[in-house]
């Protein structure tokens, strides 16, 4: 059974939308990607091999259910990427070779992704696996 799904163009007005509420529509990075910290994550599920800053724009975004909250944890991340506090990478899966804008895929790290291109960083640490792990 498909849900429908929410576009992205929508997400990305809430993501604006929930900057804004906050007072940080003026906000510029100073720094190509949020800060990051791997502490406490299990060597099982971050083989630091596959630890990369990727490029946003070679991720496809990745768009909500409708009637699941597009942001009820925006508002905490949002002042950790803000106050420089280290935020875990997002979890991607390299899509096969085949044609396409997008190189990657997000499986965890939805809020990250979306605040992180509203807010304008042009990269984002992200953890790789291949499609088939």
């Amino acid at each position: 059974m498909n849900c429908p799904l929410v576009d992205d163009d929508t997400i990305q007005a809430y993501a604006r939308a929930v900057i804004e509420a906050e007072g940080f529509a003026a906000f510029r990075p100073t720094a190509p990607a949020y800060r990051y910290a791997v502490a406490g994550l299990s060597s099982e599920r971050f083989p630091p091999e596959r630890l990369h800053t990727l490029p946003i724009a070679e991720i496809e975004p990745p768009l909500r259910d409708v009637g699941v909250a597009l942001f009820p944890r925006a508002k905490r991340i949002l002042d950790g990427m803000l106050r420089g506090d280290a935020l875990p990478p997002i979890y991607l899966e390299l899509l096969p070779e085949i044609p396409g804008p997008y190189r990657y895929r997000t499986t965890d790290g939805f809020h990250r992704f979306h605040l992180s291109r509203v807010l304008s960083f042009s990269q984002i640490p992200a953890i790789v696996w291949l499609s088939f792990e």
